[in-house]
């Protein structure tokens, strides 16, 4: 059985419009365009909207720093607060990881870290640009974050770090006694290594998918993915001393997904079309899956770029991204394939949905599950003003039905926006639906001063 890499809850969907709440039915049109489209606006600004009283002192929305920043990831833990992954930056200009850990009902948790806010300086260089890419929570609690870190050489490392559940560094993770592992594709800092995502594995182990390339080479890279202990050390027992490769250039790692025996799901890309390797717990192929422990899914028009993966079922998973293509924005995409790694072409038309803005590119980055079988997915759109006809990034949902289309419980054609009108752009990076069926997204919000910052959104 699949299971997904963060402890997000699998409740009924509930969706706030405007006009009220409204009913999970219908479905929408296989392929969708929007021009200032989609009506669900989770901020004061708008007369009428509906929101979160209870959030964000009415207002909907919480800004979790005054410095620039950006939340990545979002988790309910057990108790029914909200873990926020992401990155801020400093006085001094340097990129740091941060974790903040929110109530109920959204204020900032004192017992958490220093005031609701773990700061881990990953990097010692400076400036450091270190990012977030991926947090969970193991079965103890504690909160593991992986993402990309600056090396000591000038090249990049991808790392993982380990807190406590009351946000203190687990300084008995790895063995540098700060809390943080460091990886890379070697100890000669030949080689640019990124992240994409991570997961919790059998016996809390953790494995991060990502990209490793050589350092000053027009190389694109390979797909990687790395395994360690739970204490934090590599797991020699994988692949080779604890790292895959693909072992083609250009291939690119985007999710990670497991099961209970130890088989492995790495969805990324090869030539333009969605790719998915699936190891044996040694991280070795399995050669019982698709061809050699490859499947390829070619893209319906352009190229697919995957960004998130879901367990959909006992039986299959969903991923979500961009499709781009020649001479067009990039679309929105969202497709859902057996575990045998076939597509499900009874998803949409032919196993895939996708959705186009007229007025920029559009993508997503994260989605979620709801037990109706419906899907919840945050990106980034483009919206235009009526008044000054100028573009600006907005964040975005779209609300998918079982069957594979969008569903117009959303105005605008199952496409919503996270917008206001004192906003210069958003952001959505992660969203979840919490034990009590609300809706809740992550990402960042640039309030008219040209900096971004991190921001929770949630509906009643």
């Amino acid at each position: 059985m699949l299971h997904a890499s963060q402890t997000t809850a699998r409740s009924v969907l509930r969706i706030y419009l405007l006009a009220g709440i409204a009913t999970l039915a219908g479905c929408g049109n296989t392929d969708s365009s929007d021009e200032n489209a989609g009506t669900l606006v989770l901020d004061t600004n708008p007369p009428g909207a509906v929101l979160d009283g209870a959030f964000g002192a009415g207002s909907g929305r919480i800004l979790l720093s005054a410095n620039e920043s950006e939340a990545v990831e979002i988790v309910e833990d057990a108790n029914g607060n909200l873990v926020i992954a992401g990155t801020i930056i400093d006085g001094a200009g340097d990129m740091q990881v941060a974790v903040w850990r929110l109530l109920p009902n959204g204020d900032l948790d004192g017992s958490f870290g220093t005031g609701g806010t773990t700061i881990i300086d990953v990097s010692t260089a400076s400036p450091d640009q270190d990012s977030v890419v991926g947090m969970a929570i193991d079965g103890a609690g504690k909160i593991v974050v992986a993402g990309t870190a600056d090396g000591t050489g000038g090249d990049r490392d991808i790392f993982v770090a380990r807190l406590f559940s009351d946000g203190l560094i687990d300084l008995g993770f790895g063995s540098g006694g700060d809390g943080v592992v460091y990886a890379g594709n070697d100890a000669t800092m030949l080689h640019d290594d990124t992240a994409a995502d991570l997961i919790i594995g059998i016996g809390g182990s953790i494995q991060v998918i990502g990209n490793s390339r050589i350092s000053g080479t027009t190389d694109i890279g390979e797909l990687a993915s790395w395994r360690f202990l739970n204490v934090g050390l590599i797991d020699n027992s994988f692949a080779s001393g604890g790292l895959f490769l693909s072992g083609t250039n250009g291939d690119r790692g985007a999710a990670v997904l497991n099961d209970l025996s130890g088989l492995s799901y790495l969805i990324g890309s090869r030539g333009g079309s969605l790719t998915i390797w699936r190891l044996l717990a040694t991280g070795a192929l399995d050669a019982g899956f698709s061809a050699g422990g490859i499947s390829t899914i070619p893209a319906p028009a352009g190229s697919l770029v995957p960004f998130a993966a879901t367990v959909y079922d006992n039986i299959s998973f969903m991923v979500v991204g961009r499709r781009t293509e020649s001479g067009i924005t990039d679309r929105f995409f969202a497709t859902r394939l057996f575990i045998d790694g076939t597509l499900e072409t009874a998803f949409g038309v032919g196993g895939f949905l996708s959705f186009a803005s007229f007025t920029g590119d559009s993508g997503a980055n994260s989605l979620s599950v709801a037990p109706s079988g419906q899907v919840i997915t945050a990106g980034v759109t483009t919206l235009r003003d009526a008044t000054t006809a100028a573009n600006s990034p907005a964040g975005a949902m779209w609300l998918i039905t079982a069957a594979g289309f969008f569903d117009p419980i959303l105005a605008g054609g199952g496409v919503a926006h996270l917008s206001s009108a004192n906003d210069s752009g958003t952001t959505a990076r992660s969203v979840t639906v919490d034990s009590l069926n609300r809706l809740v997204v992550a990402g960042s919000v640039d309030l008219g001063t040209g900096t971004s910052t991190a921001v929770v959104w949630r509906t009643p």
